[in-house]
């Protein structure tokens, strides 16, 4: 719209002067529109093109960043297992945290000092499996007991063996996975609650698998997202071959199996009293000294009541 022409130009012209006047001010204002307006497309389409080139470079780099993303295993997986100790209170239970680590990286074995008689235990179970729902509804409280007393660590490691990546058992696992990853110290609620589930007869779906986490007490969104998705499925897979292999355990894992420091435990499953004489028998083994030395004082300590007596 062209701007109006102050009187005070117009006074002492002619009529056809004026009018040739206002035609030149009508074609200057255009021409000075016209040049406004393109200048006003560059500016748009110079911003556009650096929008749609930082747009670019941020799909560019949120791709790249899913891409390696995709190739990085759950964080506190670091031995393709997630170590639970005693929180030093007598009663809560605390896992050891480490960086997410790439999916096909060598786990790297825990390190703990059995010199004293403590315990590590690596659980390694498929939540799939009757018999991993069956030691651990027989000895689980023995477990977390020890683990609260800090007598004792677990080491929890999901496996699959046997199972594809659509099965129950891959999803199972993949939800441990996804907790350990985002809310450690849920993941023993979890595990206890998918072998619960089994000991029941009634293996939920893969569909329930949220609220079975969601009502044992993981609260963390992205955890539960993780699980709906079965994000990490593929880590499952890798670390599955990895214990089949022996690569962090030395020994071939191909179902659910209970390390007691270094070794496997294969008394009964549904016998307590066998599994805490088999862990007293450990704790001697690692430290005679220590258990002679405890012995030499209370018989001592036995005299001294007779004598006094």
């Amino acid at each position: 719209m062209s701007k109006p022409v102050p009187r005070s130009e117009l006074r002492g012209m002619s009529k056809k002067e004026r009018r040739e006047f206002l035609r030149e001010v009508n074609r200057i204002q255009r021409e000075k529109a016209a040049r406004q307006r393109r200048r006003r497309r560059i500016a748009g389409w110079t911003a556009l093109g650096v929008g749609v080139a930082a747009a670019g470079v941020g799909v560019g780099f949120a791709v790249h960043a899913e891409i390696d993303r995709a190739h990085l295993g759950p964080a506190n997986l670091a031995s393709d297992g997630l170590l639970l100790q005693g929180g030093g209170d007598g009663t809560s239970i605390v896992a050891t945290t480490s960086e997410a680590r790439e999916i096909d990286a060598e786990p790297v074995a825990s390190t703990v000092d059995r010199s004293t008689g403590f315990l590590d235990l690596a659980l390694y179970v498929d939540y799939a499996d009757p018999d991993a729902a069956t030691l651990w509804a027989t000895d689980g409280a023995t477990i977390v007991s020890a683990l609260q007393a800090g007598t004792l660590s677990l080491e929890l490691h999901p496996i699959a063996p046997g199972a594809d990546e659509y099965s129950y058992a891959a999803h199972a696992a993949a939800a441990v996975a996804c907790v350990a990853n985002t809310e450690p110290d849920a993941a023993l609620y979890l595990h206890d609650a998918l072998l619960n589930a089994v000991t029941s007869g009634e293996q939920p779906a893969i569909s329930d698998l949220r609220g079975l986490a969601e009502d044992a007490g993981v609260t963390d969104e992205d955890a539960l997202d993780c699980i709906d998705d079965g994000d990490e499925r593929d880590w499952v897979s890798v670390a599955t071959a990895r214990a089949a292999a022996g690569t962090a355990s030395g020994q071939s894992v191909d179902a659910t199996t209970l390390f007691v420091a270094g070794t496997p435990y294969t008394d009964a499953l549904d016998d307590v009293d066998a599994f805490t004489a088999f862990l007293s028998a450990r704790a001697a083994e690692l430290a005679p000294a220590a258990t002679e030395d405890a012995g030499a004082d209370a018989s001592a300590g036995a005299d001294d009541t007779a004598t006094d007596g």
